[in-house]
């Protein structure tokens, strides 16, 4: 983190200010009440908000403010050469936090808790390790040697880059470990697509037999329709033959019976004639 520019407003002892950083080692200077804590207060407050000022709300607006006055505090700084801004202010007469965050131009995250996230994973520390390592005053060089191994490690890793490093190693080591498991699922894949080809081949070999199958089969169907057929015709044929057969039958039952009646009445005509 390189700082470039810092704007203060109504924060603590400062009424209004602003510094530009050059690229180099710096130092702040002056006599006690000056505001030369103010000035790393205030830098730590707009990063990462009341924690890192120690204080509660009512003692980091200055007191000679009037109600209407905002107290803000502007950062500027680089990280891997490019520039990001933070704005925290407490507006209004019950003093509301607000927070902004740009990258360049542009809106990187609006909200406190997102901002104070947002800062702790960019510079890689919690509000401590920044206070103990990059404005570090006396007293927080000296709670940087009393802190156990494992938290100074941690701070000093944090500024010299080195989490970024492991986190890397990290995602390099969960990226080879997911890489190895996604070959081991292709290789099963493949695996399969052989037992699947093969069951496939045999598909399609029983599918051709049944289609011969089917073949011979509607070829003596059809065969048989046809000779149904012609049986069908030949019974219907014999059926109307039957039919007028029985007519012919009748008329000549009722031919002879009236025949029969005629010769009947006949006979009875002759007796009578002999007797007259």
């Amino acid at each position: 983190m390189r700082l470039i520019s810092l704007e203060i407003n109504n924060f603590r002892v400062i009424k209004s200010v602003k510094i530009n950083f050059p690229d180099q080692v710096i130092g702040i200077v002056g006599r006690n009440g000056a505001g030369k804590s103010s000035i790393v207060e205030a830098i730590s407050w707009a990063l990462y908000g009341n924690q890192a000022a120690r204080t509660g709300k009512n003692e980091i607006k200055s007191a000679f403010a009037s109600e209407t006055e905002d107290c803000e505090v502007k950062v500027s700084f680089y990280i891997n050469d490019e520039s990001y801004t933070v704005i925290r202010r407490l507006t209004g007469r019950t003093d509301r936090a607000e927070v902004e965050l740009y990258r360049g131009d542009s809106s990187e995250s609006v909200g406190v808790n997102e901002t104070k996230n947002y800062v702790g994973q960019l510079l890689g520390l919690d509000w401590r390790g920044f206070l103990s390592s990059f404005l570090a005053r006396q007293s927080e060089l000296n709670a940087l040697s009393d802190l156990p191994p494992a938290k100074r490690r941690d701070h000093i890793a944090g500024m010299l880059g080195i989490q970024k490093l492991d986190k890397a190693i990290v995602k390099v080591k969960e990226d080879t470990k997911l890489n190895q498991q996604k070959v081991l699922f292709i290789e099963k894949q493949l695996i399969d697509k052989e037992i699947v080809e093969k069951a496939i081949a045999e598909l399609s070999e029983n599918i051709v037999q049944i289609n011969i199958s089917l073949s011979t089969q509607k070829t003596k169907t059809e065969k048989q329709v046809l000779l149904f057929n012609e049986g069908k015709n030949k019974y219907d044929q014999l059926t109307q033959q039957r039919i007028t057969h029985l007519k012919i039958e009748a008329e000549m039952s009722a031919q002879t019976a009236s025949m029969e009646h005629l010769l009947s009445k006949r006979e009875s005509l002759s007796k009578e004639n002999i007797k007259l």
